[in-house]
C-alpha cells in the first residue's frame, strides 16, 4: 500500500512562512486553522499583526490563552469563510495567508466541509489587493475527500493573480 508522506516538523513550516514574508516585506499574516495557536506563536515576531481562526471552541479558547501575551496577535474562533471577509474588510496591503483549515480528526473540528480551502481562496480573490503570499498545507490531500484537486487550487490561485507563481512542495 501507498503511504501518505510524513509532512515536515512545524519548525520548516513556521520558517517557510517567515522566509516569505521577509523576502517580499509582507508584515501581516492571516491563518486559517490555529489548532493550539503554534504557528501565530512561532511567527508573531516577525509580523506587525496576525489574525488567526480556528473552528474549535475549545481549542481557540487553548490558543488565546497561549497566545494572551503576544498582543499583535488575534484568536478568532468561528468557520473561516464568515471570519474571512471581516479580517480583510481591515486590510489595505499585502498578506501572508497560512491555509490550514480543514478536519484532521481527533479534538480538530468540522465545519460544513472537511476542507474550506476552495471559499477561502475566492473570498481572497475579493480582496482589494491582489499581490498576496498564499501558502497551503497538506497539499498531499488534494483531490481526496472535500479537497479541491491541485489543479482546481492552481486555478484558484490564478484568478487572485495571474501572475503568481505557484509552488509544490
Amino acid at each position: 500500500p501507498h503511504k501518505a508522506p510524513v509532512p515536515p516538523p512545524h519548525a520548516i513550516k513556521a520558517r517557510a512562512v517567515i522566509n516569505k514574508a521577509r523576502s517580499h516585506n509582507v508584515h501581516v499574516m492571516v491563518e486559517t486553522g490555529t489548532c493550539l495557536g503554534e504557528m501565530a506563536r512561532k511567527c508573531s515576531k516577525r509580523f506587525t499583526q496576525i489574525w488567526t481562526i480556528e473552528l474549535s471552541e475549545t481549542l481557540a479558547a487553548e490558543a488565546a490563552r497561549r497566545l494572551v501575551r503576544r498582543r499583535n496577535v488575534r484568536v478568532l474562533c468561528g468557520e473561516s469563510s464568515g471570519l474571512l471577509p471581516q479580517i480583510l474588510a481591515a486590510i489595505r496591503e499585502p498578506v501572508v495567508f497560512w491555509l490550514d483549515a480543514h478536519y484532521s480528526g481527533g479534538v480538530t473540528a468540522r465545519g460544513a466541509t472537511e476542507c474550506p480551502l476552495e471559499r477561502e481562496l475566492q473570498i481572497i480573490a475579493e480582496h482589494v489587493c491582489h499581490d498576496h503570499i498564499i501558502l497551503i498545507d497538506d497539499v498531499g490531500l488534494m483531490g481526496s475527500g472535500d479537497y479541491p484537486s491541485l489543479e482546481r487550487v492552481c486555478e484558484l490561485a490564478r484568478r487572485i493573480n495571474p501572475r503568481y507563481r505557484i509552488e509544490v512542495r
